[in-house]
């Protein structure tokens, strides 16, 4: 439906929104072009570069991720200024921050989101793997945990690309034989 709406009448919305399924598909290339799409009509949104710089690291461009992670950084840290406690601007920033190397800023700011004790299922979930990009496998495992109990299923870990080591940790696959058990 987005790309027939894209035929009709290109929009950000849903090239943004077409982008985002075909990176699930694991079609980075296609992703990358409707990202790039969606920027050329607004240049604004954090998380479109930020989706960019994905589709750019595990597809057609890996050397151009870099950039892509610093515009969504210098965007975010913007919206972070007049929303400070918006903890969805904070993981997504703590994620790129670690797309970028800087663990530190990055374990910062999702500390600041841990703080708060976080319920809504999808936001636990993010936070498990923003975890895990900042290379802490333990404290990922542990929201992975919290995760599948607020209602999250498995398969939110599994399509990811940035957790492809932690999907192929026996400690993920024992909490998802334990989720399989309990349901």
């Amino acid at each position: 439906m987005f790309e027939r709406s894209i035929a009709i009448e290109p929009n950000r919305s849903a090239l943004s929104n077409l982008g985002t399924l075909y990176f699930g598909e694991k079609r980075f290339a296609d992703a990358a072009t409707m990202f790039e799409r969606a920027l050329d009509e607004d240049d604004s949104r954090y998380l479109t570069w930020g989706n960019l710089g994905y589709a750019y690291k595990f597809g057609p461009a890996p050397e151009k991720a870099e950039a892509c992670f610093r515009k969504a950084v210098e965007l975010a840290e913007t919206l972070r200024e007049s929303e400070p406690r918006d903890w969805w601007v904070l993981t997504d920033l703590a994620a790129y921050y670690a797309m970028l190397g800087d663990l530190e800023m990055g374990l910062m700011l999702i500390e600041q989101v841990v703080a708060e004790q976080q319920q809504e299922p999808q936001l636990i979930a993010h936070i498990a793997e923003t975890f895990e990009d900042l290379d802490d496998r333990e404290r990922a495992l542990v929201w992975v945990a919290n995760a599948f109990d607020a209602g999250v299923t498995p398969s939110r870990f599994e399509n990811r690309p940035t957790l492809r080591e932690l999907v192929a940790d026996d400690r993920y696959q024992q909490l998802v034989q334990e989720k399989t058990d309990y349901s």
